[in-house]
């Protein structure tokens, strides 16, 4: 299922907890949200638990769930939110001696900006759908955006 396929159904199907469609979600985006904070936090352990996390929230959140909402802003803005209240930090950061320069200089990023880069340039996602996980607006998110690529063009 994606999000050009779901129909006014699935979203009453999911609206009313069916587990099987709900799954259907989970498995299109497990792997885009498990890696959208493993290049946050470069351990696979905490990403695995933050993307559980992400699925447990996006269930229990989803009688708020609307017709036609942009699945894959709201599963990125529901990670977007675990991050900025802190409920999915690791335990401690590891960082790689053998870290690349670009590794090094993402992981040094603002969190804000950080999490703009990891939306677009790995999670595919637009302009748009980074304003709605950001909880911000289109403006501010493409700010994140350019600055973080500046940084990483220039160095911090």
């Amino acid at each position: 299922m994606s999000d050009l396929d779901i129909n006014t159904s699935c979203y009453s199907q999911i609206h009313a907890g069916s587990v099987e469609v709900f799954l259907d979600l989970v498995n299109d985006y497990k792997i885009p949200v498990f890696q959208f904070f493993y290049r946050l936090f470069s351990d696979a352990g905490a990403a695995e638990g933050s993307a559980e996390k992400v699925f447990l929230r996006a269930f229990k959140m989803r009688k708020l769930l609307r017709s036609g909402t942009d699945l894959k802003g709201w599963m990125f803005r529901i990670a977007c939110d675990l991050l900025r209240t802190g409920d999915c930090f690791p335990a401690t950061k590891r960082t790689s001696a053998n870290a690349s320069r670009i590794e090094q200089v993402v992981l040094a990023l603002p969190l804000w900006e950080k999490s703009a880069l990891l939306l677009h340039r790995y999670a595919g996602l637009t302009t748009s759908q980074i304003a709605l996980a950001l909880r911000t607006t289109e403006f501010a998110a493409q700010d994140l955006l350019r600055r973080a690529y500046f940084t990483l063009t220039n160095g911090p």
